[in-house]
């Protein structure tokens, strides 16, 4: 029922080349052959490994120095920042803008070339060789005005003894799901000496940025839940707190609006940021008085008045109506950032452009709970930012 252990006596067979006849273990050439393989197969891996290693690692650092730099970049003096909260409107003015001072067609693409947002990894990381468009240079941003940003720099942190640890982290300040530098300068508000701000009603606002988010399958409950949440719901702050931070800053001087508003006379000194409010429900009822108006009294003033400029502005509103931006949506994808950063929603069809929700078409569709738009004007103190922006409730 067993083997014996004693060897069995029988006919020996001719032993093979290179094996030692009657032996249970290799030869030393074997040895030697098998030893010469392990070490050049584990070399090899060892190798590998050590590569993958240094390509990771190098990439980390990278990453870091350019943070690093990002704290040093500073906008130049003829730069201007683009800001607004998502949704209200800032990305249409771009492609007006951009169309305005230059020739040819704006579209999805060229668009981060003129006027770049600076939440896209790859701008912000141009941001010091970019040539812009002349007389001036534009970014666009989402951030709150943080006067803190103005004097970033490296300082004490507990989160670690390295000195890429004492970088501002991102979710600090702003939702995730996007570039790691958004919000390192050149993508810091405080450092800018001018910024048009683009604002819109808080409810059609708050109304399409649920769709929005709930379209890039960033969120999946009502919209009650959504105005209360503090990761989803939210872009690092609540819309009526990004409002005020740039409204109710000491280094914010309001030069001019879209609107009766109560400027402040003069130019900004330094260390102030010179802004121009821009309204959305303004710029959809005139966008060409709107738009010549900025430009003439804030972007470049004296330009307005040359030659052929109310042409281009009406033939830049002409080719950038709704049915024409979303015909190059559809032709060119999207745009960039959106295809980097989502791309399955932008495959499932997520689109940017969507018809404007009006204050009575959010109400009707989003604002239906007298508890949440109660929460809007007492919670997120939208009643007392109303009237000073010009809409009635």
């Amino acid at each position: 029922g067993y083997m014996s252990t004693k060897r069995r006596r029988g006919k020996r067979e001719a032993p093979k080349k290179g094996v030692s006849p009657g032996k249970l273990v290799p030869s030393p050439h074997e040895l030697s052959a098998l030893r010469f393989t392990f070490k050049r197969g584990n070399a090899a891996v060892i190798s590998i490994f050590a590569l993958v290693l240094v390509g990771v690692f190098t990439k980390v650092l990278s990453d870091k120095i350019n943070a690093a730099k990002a704290l040093g970049e500073r906008p130049r003096v003829n730069d201007t920042l683009l800001s607004s909260f998502p949704k209200t409107g800032s990305f249409w003015l771009r492609f007006l803008l951009s169309s305005v001072m230059r020739e040819g067609e704006i579209n999805f693409n060229n668009i981060e070339t003129y006027v770049p947002d600076l939440e896209y990894g790859d701008n912000r990381k141009r941001f010091q060789r970019f040539e812009g468009t002349p007389p001036l240079r534009l970014f666009k941003s989402h951030q709150p005005y943080l006067p803190s940003d103005s004097e970033m720099v490296l300082g004490a942190s507990e989160k670690g003894s390295f000195w890429w640890d004492k970088l501002p982290k991102c979710d600090e300040k702003i939702g995730g799901g996007m570039e790691e530098t958004q919000c390192l300068c050149p993508n810091c508000p405080a450092r800018w000496s001018a910024a048009v701000v683009v604002i819109r009603d808080a409810r059609s606002t708050l109304c399409s940025y649920y769709n929005f988010q709930v379209a890039l399958g960033n969120f999946e409950g009502g919209f009650g839940e959504f105005l209360r949440d503090r990761e989803a719901g939210r872009y690092g702050y609540d819309y009526v707190q990004w409002l005020r931070s740039w409204l109710d800053s000491e280094e914010v001087r309001v030069v001019g609006a879209s609107f009766p508003y109560e400027a402040i006379e003069g130019e900004a000194i330094e260390g102030e940021t010179s802004v121009y409010l821009i309204r959305y429900e303004d710029l959809k009822s005139d966008p060409v008085g709107t738009v010549t108006e900025l430009v003439d009294k804030f972007l470049v003033p004296g330009l307005a008045e040359e030659a052929g400029f109310e042409e281009k502005v009406v033939r830049a509103v002409e080719q950038n109506d709704f049915d024409s931006m979303k015909r190059k949506e559809t032709r060119d994808g999207g745009g960039l950032l959106f295809r980097k950063t989502y791309p399955d929603a932008v495959n499932g069809g997520f689109a940017i452009l969507n018809k404007g929700r009006g204050k009575e078409d959010a109400k009707k569709e989003c604002w239906v709970e007298e508890e949440d738009v109660r929460y809007l004007f007492e919670e997120m103190g939208w009643g007392g930012v109303e009237k000073k922006l010009g809409y009635a409730s």
